[in-house]
C-alpha cells in the first residue's frame, strides 16, 4: 500500500521574479492550470505522462477531465478502493495537523477540492475547537462535475448559503481572478499528482499566498518496503481496477489513478519543487507509522521570518513484512480470536502509537478467513443461533467474541469515570467517545465481511438485536457506559445543563466540549427499522427535554426579576438578546431539530408569560414615539400566536383619536357649523395618515395587519369628525373643492408644491370615503364651472385626476368626466364652424363670441327658474346661432344656460376705458344704463324679467363695486366718476343664492342617482340569481355598493318595493321574503 504524505509549507517572504513567472504559458489539468514553457516553433510538442503512457501535454487536461467526471459520484468509493478506507483518517489527521482556527479566523483555499472532503473538515475543525464561524473556504476545481458533486454535499451542511464557503471553476496553474496575497492557507489533497506541470501548481500557490501564509499538500507517496511494493503492486493492479469495474463501471479510470501514484516525484524530489517555488523549507525527516517529523530551518534563507517545513507520512506498511504473522486459514476460534483480540484491543486503546499496514491486512485476513471458513469450530449457542451450521455460524462466533471485548473495555471506562464530576467527567467522557468512535470506525472496517454477509443476512431475516460492527460498538457504549451514567441523577446531561448556565451567566465555557458530548447523545440514538436513518430518541430523553425543563425555569426566573428592577425598554432589549443567544447557541452546539422547541418554549416564558404588560406599556411608546422599542415590541410579539392583534386594535384607537384631535384643533369652538377651509382641513388629516403610515412602514415592517388597523381608523375620523358632525357629505364635499383649488389656474399651491403630488396626496383620503359618490357629484359639478370659465390649471392635470379617480373606481365612475371633455372640444368646433358659416354670408357681427352646447345627461347643470329678457344688443347673435343650430341638428333643442354664461362690456362713458366682466344678468342689468342715467328696481325687474330676489344680489354686487350708486331706497344710480385701478374689473362674482343652491342640488342629485343605482343593483343581482330572500338580497346589494357609498336599508327596502310595482320582480307565492325575477 502506498504511503499518504502531507506536505504543509509556510511561505517565506521571498519573491518570484518576474522575468521567470513571464517565461510561462497557461495550460488546463484537472486540479487548475498549468504554467509550461511555450512549445518551441519547428520542434515536438511537450510530452507529459498520462498514468504509464506518454502524451502531449495539451492531451491531458481533456483525458484527466473525463477520468474524473467518471468518478465524481462515486468519489468516496474510489478513495476507499485506493487506500482501504483509511483516506478518511489521513484527512482528519491533516486538518488537525493544520489546526485551522487555532490563531483566529484564516481565509483557505482548497484546490481540486471539489468534493468538499477538505473545506467541510477545516470548517469543522475552526467551528468545533475554536468555536470560529469566520473562517472561510474557497473551493477550486476545474471539473464541474467534481464540483456539483461538492456543492450537493453542502446542501446537507450548516454551511449551505453563507459566506462560509464558495465553489468556483478554476485551473490550479493560473487563476489570474485570485489577487496575490490573498490566502492564509492553501491545501490541495490527492490532486496535485494529476497536474500536467506541478511546478506550475507550487509556482500559483506561492502568488496567491500571504507572506507567513502555508501550503498544504496531502498525497500517495512511494512504499519503501520492496516486498510490500510488490505486493501492494499486485493489489493496485489486478484488484483496484476490479473493483472500479463492480462498483463504478469503469476500469480504465482506476487504473489510470494507480498508475498516477507510480508516477509521482518521491518524497525528497517534491520536497525540493517546493522549495524551488519560492516557499521557505527545512530539513525534513520521515515518519515512521502514524509519527510526525518537524524539521526546522537550519538558517532562514530569505527574511528573519521563522520557516518550516511540516512532513508527516502515514506509513502502512512495516520494514519487516513478517512482523505480524497470521494464524492458518483453518485455525479455530480460540486461536483466531485471540490473534484479533490484540489487534482490537490495540486499534480501541493505543491507535496514537500508529497501525501499520501489514498489522492492518494481516486483522483484516484473519477475520475473512474465519467468517468464509466451512469447517465447524464449535462455540456457544448464543444470540439465538443454535441449529445454525458453517459459514453461518462462524459470523456468530466473532460477532459474541466482539460483544463480550466491548462489554469488558466498557466496564473499565466506567469504573474510571464513577469519581468524576461536572466538567472534568465531561472531558473525560468526550475523550474517551472520540478514542472509542475512531478505534470503532477502524474495527468497522477489518470485520468489513462480518458485516457486509452474515450480520445483512441475520438482519435480512428479522433477527433483533444484531448490527454492523460500528453501530454494535455505539449499542453497547449506551447501554454499559452511557446509561450507567445517566442512571446516577443525570450525572452526564447535568452536567452540561451546569455548564450552559455558566454561559448563560456571562461566563466563557468550553463550546467544543458541549458539542462533542451532545453530538454523543444524537449518535447512540437507533431506530431498529432502519438503523442508517437518524434517531433523536437518547438525545430527546437525556438531554433535550432536561434543558428544555432547565431553560424554562431558568428565564422565568431571570425575566421575572429583570422586569421588577427595570423598564419594558429595556426588558425588551434583553428578551431580544437572549433569544439571538438561544438561535446561536443551537447553531454551535446543539443538534438542529431542538431549534423549534429551544425557541417557541423560550418565546413562551419571555414574550408569551409577559405579553399582558407589552401590550399595556403599547400606547405610551406610541405616544412618544420610541420607534426603537415599537420595532423591537413588533419583533416579539409577532413570534407568538395573536401576539400582535391586542397591538393593532390599540394602534387603530390611536390613530383614531389621532386623526379625529386634529380636525377638533381645526375647527376650534364652532363644531360643524364652523366654515372650514378645505385645504387646511385636507392638510390635517393628511398629516395624520402620513405620520401614522410612517410608524406602521418603520416599526410594524408594513405588516397587513397594522395596515389594515390604519385603513380602518382613517375611514373612521375621514368620514366623521368635528367638522363633518352627523353628515356624511361634509369630508367628500371639502376634499372635492380641495381639488377644484388645485386643478385651477393661478393657485399657488400648484406653484409652489409639485402637482401631481398633490393630486396623489387627494386619492390618499380618497380612498377612505364611504360616499365616494357625493365626492363625484361635487367633483363634476366643479370641473364643469372650471371648464366652462376656462380656469384649468392644464389639461394634462385634468387628465390625470380623472385616471386616477378611474383607475380607483372603474369605467363608469369617470365615464361623465370624459364626455364633458369631448363636449367641450365639440363646441369649439361649431363655434369655428358658425363664424365661418357668417363671414360666407356676409353678416356682420360687431360682438365676438364663443358658444358651448353641452349634453344634459353629461353636465351637472340646471337652467334657471326664472325667466330672462335677452338684451337687444345680442339678440341678432342669439337667433342667428338658434336657426344655425337647427339647421345642423333638426329635433334638438337649446336650454340657454344665462345663469352661467359670462359677459364683457366696454365702458364709453368715462374718460379711463374699462372692461367689465360680468355675468348675463348684470349684463342686462347694465346695458339698461345706455338709456338711462338712474332706474328703480321695479325698472330693472320689468326690463330684465329677473326675480326680485336674484336681481337684488346682482345690484348689490354692482354697487359694491361702485359701478352703480344706491343713495335712495330701490333706486339705482350710474356712478359717473367710477374709477378703478384695474383696467379689466371682475364682477362675476357667485351669489350667495348660487352658491346654496349649488350644495343643495349637489345632495338632491345624489338622493336621486342612488335610488336609481340601488334599483339597477337589484335588477342586475336577480337576474343572475333568479330567485333570493330579502335578507340576502339586502347583503348582497350593500356588498356591491359599498365601494360607491353606504346604502341604507330603508332606502334598499324601498328600492324592492318600486320594483315590485314595476313588476320587474316578484313575490314567490306562498312567501313573503323570498323573490323571483320576471323576465
Amino acid at each position: 500500500m502506498q504511503r499518504a504524505c502531507v506536505q504543509s509549507i509556510r511561505r517565506s517572504r521571498k519573491t518570484v521574479s518576474p522575468s521567470l513567472a513571464s517565461r510561462f504559458n497557461h495550460t488546463a489539468t484537472t486540479a487548475g492550470r498549468s504554467t509550461l514553457p511555450p512549445t518551441p516553433q519547428n520542434h515536438e510538442p511537450r510530452q507529459t505522462h498520462f498514468g504509464f503512457k506518454t502524451i502531449a501535454e495539451e492531451e491531458k487536461e481533456h483525458l484527466v477531465r473525463n477520468v474524473f467526471s467518471s468518478v465524481a459520484s462515486k468519489y468516496d468509493l474510489m478513495n476507499d478502493a485506493m487506500s482501504m478506507g483509511v483516506h478518511r483518517l489521513w484527512k482528519d489527521d491533516f486538518v488537525s495537523l493544520l489546526k485551522p482556527g487555532s490563531k483566529g479566523p484564516i481565509k483557505c483555499l482548497d484546490v481540486a477540492g471539489g468534493t468538499g472532503d477538505i473545506a467541510l473538515r477545516i470548517l469543522d475543525y475552526a467551528r468545533e475547537k475554536y468555536a470560529d464561524r469566520e473562517t472561510t473556504v474557497d473551493i477550486a476545481d476545474i471539473n464541474p462535475e467534481m464540483l456539483k458533486e461538492g456543492h450537493t454535499r453542502f446542501k446537507k451542511t450548516m454551511y449551505h448559503n453563507t459566506p462560509q464557503v464558495s465553489f468556483t471553476e478554476a485551473n490550479a496553474q493560473g487563476m489570474p481572478h485570485i489577487p496575490s496575497n490573498t490566502y492564509d492557507l492553501y491545501t490541495i489533497a490527492f490532486g496535485i499528482r494529476n497536474c500536467t506541470s506541478v511546478p506550475a501548481v507550487l509556482k500559483e500557490a506561492h502568488r496567491v499566498l500571504k507572506p507567513g501564509g502555508t501550503f498544504a499538500c496531502l498525497e500517495f507517496s512511494k512504499m519503501t518496503n520492496p516486498a510490500l511494493n510488490a505486493l501492494y503492486d499486485q493489489y493496485s493492479f489486478s484488484v483496484i481496477p476490479m473493483l472500479g469495474t463492480i462498483f463504478a463501471g469503469d476500469r480504465n479510470s482506476y487504473q489510470y489513478l494507480v498508475e498516477s501514484i507510480r508516477r509521482f516525484p518521491v518524497q525528497p524530489e517534491f520536497a525540493k519543487m517546493i522549495s524551488d517555488a519560492g516557499f521557505a523549507t527545512g530539513t525534513m525527516r520521515e515518519g515512521k507509522g502514524d509519527a510526525s517529523a518537524w524539521g526546522q530551518a537550519r538558517d532562514p534563507i530569505s527574511a528573519p521570518a521563522a520557516t518550516q517545513i511540516a512532513i508527516r507520512f502515514y506509513e502502512m506498511a512495516a520494514n519487516n513484512p513478517t512482523a505480524y504473522p497470521m494464524p492458518p486459514a483453518n485455525a479455530d476460534l480460540a486461536t483466531t480470536w485471540a490473534f484479533l483480540e490484540e489487534g482490537v484491543d490495540h486499534i480501541m486503546t493505543k491507535l496514537q502509537t500508529g497501525v501499520s499496514y501489514s498489522k492492518y491486512m494481516a486483522l483484516y485476513t484473519v477475520s475473512y478467513n474465519y467468517c468464509t471458513s466451512s469447517k465447524m469450530h464449535g462455540g456457544g449457542e448464543t444470540l439465538g443461533m443454535a441449529g445454525r451450521t458453517g459459514a453461518n455460524l462462524m459470523g456468530s462466533d466473532l460477532y459474541n467474541n466482539l460483544i463480550r471485548f466491548l462489554v469488558t473495555h466498557l466496564r473499565m471506562l466506567k469504573d474510571a469515570s464513577e469519581s468524576l464530576q461536572d466538567e472534568a467527567l465531561l472531558q473525560y467522557y468526550a475523550r474517551e467517545w472520540d478514542r472509542y468512535t475512531t478505534g470503532a470506525n477502524y474495527i468497522n472496517r477489518l470485520f468489513t465481511y462480518l458485516n457486509r454477509h452474515w450480520v445483512k443476512r441475520e438482519r435480512d431475516e428479522g433477527r433483533k438485536g444484531v448490527y454492523p460492527v460500528y453501530t454494535l460498538s455505539l449499542v453497547q457504549w449506551k447501554n454499559n457506559f452511557f446509561i450507567h451514567i445517566q442512571n446516577k441523577n443525570s450525572k452526564l446531561a447535568g452536567a452540561i445543563l451546569r455548564l450552559i448556565e455558566r454561559q448563560r451567566n456571562g461566563q466563557e465555557i468550553d463550546q467544543g466540549l458541549v458539542k462533542k458530548v451532545v453530538d454523543s447523545f444524537v449518535s447512540l440514538g437507533l431506530d431498529e427499522a432502519d438503523i442508517n436513518k437518524a434517531h433523536l430518541d437518547v438525545y430527546k430523553e437525556h438531554f433535550e427535554i432536561p434543558f428544555l425543563e432547565a431553560t424554562e425555569k431558568y428565564y422565568k426566573l431571570e425575566s421575572e426579576a429583570f422586569l421588577a428592577e427595570n423598564s419594558i425598554s429595556d426588558y425588551l432589549k434583553k428578551a431580544e438578546e437572549r433569544l439571538r443567544e438561544e438561535e446561536d447557541r443551537v447553531e454551535r452546539y446543539l443538534n438542529t431539530n431542538t431549534r423549534k422547541p429551544l425557541i417557541s418554549k423560550c418565546e413562551h416564558v419571555l414574550i408569551r408569560e409577559h405579553s399582558k404588560l407589552m401590550h399595556e406599556s403599547f400606547q405610551s411608546l406610541l405616544d412618544y414615539d420610541k420607534d426603537e422599542d415599537l420595532q423591537r415590541m413588533y419583533a416579539l410579539l409577532a413570534r407568538i400566536p395573536d401576539g400582535l392583534e391586542p397591538l393593532r386594535n390599540k394602534f387603530e384607537e390611536h390613530v383614531k383619536k389621532a386623526g379625529l384631535a386634529a380636525v377638533a384643533r381645526l375647527v376650534g369652538e364652532g363644531g360643524a357649523t364652523a366654515e372650514v377651509d378645505p385645504k387646511a382641513y385636507v392638510d390635517a388629516l393628511l398629516e395624520v395618515h402620513r405620520k401614522s403610515s410612517e410608524t406602521v412602514k418603520r416599526s410594524f415592517k408594513g405588516e397587513a395587519g397594522f395596515v389594515a388597523s390604519l385603513d380602518k381608523a382613517c375611514r373612521d375620523f375621514v368620514n366623521k369628525n368635528a367638522a363633518t358632525g352627523t353628515s356624511s357629505t361634509k369630508s367628500p364635499e371639502l376634499l372635492a373643492k380641495h381639488a377644484d383649488a388645485l386643478l385651477r389656474k393661478n393657485n399657488k399651491m400648484a406653484e409652489e408644491e409639485d402637482l401631481e403630488s398633490a393630486l396623489n396626496r387627494v386619492m390618499v383620503l380618497f380612498k377612505y370615503l364611504e360616499d365616494k359618490d357625493v365626492f363625484q357629484t361635487f367633483y363634476t359639478t366643479k370641473l364643469s364651472k372650471r371648464l366652462i370659465h376656462g380656469v384649468s390649471a392644464s389639461d394634462e392635470a385634468e387628465a390625470s385626476m380623472i385616471s386616477k379617480l378611474k383607475e380607483a373606481c372603474g369605467f363608469e365612475y369617470t365615464n361623465k368626466l370624459q364626455r364633458m371633455f369631448t363636449d367641450m372640444s365639440l363646441s369649439k368646433d361649431l363655434t369655428d364652424q358658425f363664424k365661418e358659416r357668417m363671414t360666407q354670408n356676409h353678416d356682420d357681427m360687431d360682438i365676438n363670441f364663443s358658444i358651448m352646447v353641452l349634453g344634459t345627461n353629461f353636465w351637472p347643470l340646471n337652467a334657471p327658474n326664472n325667466e330672462f329678457n335677452i338684451p337687444a344688443d345680442i339678440l341678432p347673435v342669439y337667433n342667428r346661432f338658434s336657426q344655425y343650430y337647427q339647421t345642423k341638428h333638426s329635433g334638438r333643442k337649446l336650454t340657454w344656460l344665462w345663469n352661467y354664461s359670462k359677459n364683457e362690456l366696454r365702458t364709453n362713458y368715462l374718460n379711463q376705458k374699462y372692461i367689465l366682466m360680468t355675468s348675463s344678468y348684470q349684463m342686462a342689468v347694465l346695458l339698461q344704463y345706455n338709456d338711462n342715467d338712474t332706474l328703480s328696481l321695479d325698472e330693472l325687474a320689468t326690463a330684465t324679467a329677473i326675480s326680485k330676489d336674484v336681481l337684488t344680489q346682482v345690484l348689490a354686487i354692482l354697487v359694491k363695486a361702485k359701478i352703480l350708486i344706491n343713495e335712495e331706497k330701490d333706486q339705482y344710480d350710474l356712478n359717473p366718476n367710477f374709477k378703478s385701478k384695474k383696467i379689466r374689473v371682475n364682477l362675476n362674482l357667485p351669489i350667495k343664492a348660487e352658491v346654496k343652491a349649488e350644495s343643495a342640488d349637489v345632495l338632491k342629485t345624489v338622493d336621486e342617482d342612488r335610488k336609481y343605482v340601488i334599483q339597477a343593483t337589484i335588477v342586475r343581482i336577480m337576474k343572475a340569481r333568479k330567485t333570493m330572500k330579502n335578507q340576502a338580497l339586502i347583503q348582497e346589494v350593500i356588498s356591491q355598493i359599498s365601494q360607491r357609498f353606504a346604502p341604507k336599508i330603508p332606502d334598499i327596502k324601498k328600492a324592492i318595493d318600486t320594483l315590485l310595482e314595476k313588476e320587474y320582480i316578484e313575490r314567490v307565492e306562498g312567501t313573503r321574503d323570498t323573490f323571483n325575477y320576471v323576465a
